[in-house]
């Protein structure tokens, strides 16, 4: 690892673990949160070949899934929140499906 990117590795640990666990103490929340996030890359991939009322919807969505898609230095620390949450909503789902089957 280049020492110059020590400060962007750290800010994306720092800003993953708050995504983590708010994935895992609010599955719901993250559910949504992870279904918006689905929603603008699948927007960004369909761009404006969805028509006139799609594209006004998506728009939003667009403009996310692009912002998370550029690429720079800094691409990381930008999806780290969103790694985070996704990491934390398959924890609660894996324990819960432990605990529910009896193993711990």
């Amino acid at each position: 690892m280049r020492p110059e990117d020590n400060a962007a590795y750290m800010a994306a640990s720092a800003l993953a673990f708050p995504g983590m666990l708010l994935g895992y103490y609010v599955p719901a929340l993250g559910a949504i949160l992870l279904g918006c996030l689905l929603l603008a890359v699948l927007a960004r991939h369909l761009g404006s070949r969805g028509g006139a009322g799609v594209g006004q919807a998506l728009r939003p969505f667009v403009a996310f899934g692009q912002w998370l898609a550029r690429k720079d230095d800094h691409s990381w620390v930008r999806r780290a929140p969103f790694i985070g949450l996704v990491a934390g909503w398959l924890m609660h789902w894996i324990i819960d499906g432990l605990m529910a089957t009896g193993r711990s």
